[in-house]
Order: C-alpha cells, then structure tokens, then sequence
C-alpha cells in the first residue's frame, strides 16, 4: 500500500522531478541515453527476480510498469525527445 501511495506522488509530480533530473544530469555531463541504459538494466533484474522466486502480484505489476517504461523509452518520440535534449547541451 505504501509503494502504491508513493508512486502516486510521484506520478503526480513528475514534471517537476523529470526537469529536476534533467538539470542534475546536465551539471554531471551524464547523457540521457545512459538513463536509458540503467532503466534497461534494472528492468532485466526486476523480471529475473520475479522469474526466480520472488512472485507476487505486485512483483508481476512492478515488472509489467518497468517494462512498458523500457518499451516505450525507445519508441519514435520518446527518440525525437532524446535528440532534442541532446541538441541543447
């Protein structure tokens, strides 16, 4: 229940957290795209934890969330959005 109510916050304030994300990662020299490739790793790790053992409903709801996030990170516009933020730097 707790996990639910804070992924709702967070949900609910995700432009602010997305453009915070987006200055730290500029004043790093981190691209976006390495963003891509963590959120791909975790993913993978998620799904093998629930492959292995640990399945439960949420861990199932938890893995479908990650990986319609994964999919769609790398859909035309989530690349056109990539390509823009690119251009700004």
């Amino acid at each position: 229940m707790i996990g639910l109510l804070g992924g709702l916050l967070i949900f609910g304030n995700r432009d602010g957290i997305a453009a915070t994300m987006r200055e730290t990662n500029r004043q790093r020299g981190g691209t976006l795209t390495e963003a891509r490739i963590v959120l791909t790793v975790l993913t993978a790790l998620q799904l093998l934890s629930v492959l292995i053992g640990q399945s439960t409903i949420g861990g199932y709801v938890a893995v479908l969330a990650a990986v319609v996030g994964v999919a769609l990170s790398f859909t035309g516009p989530s690349n056109a959005y990539f390509a823009a933020a690119k251009s700004q730097v």
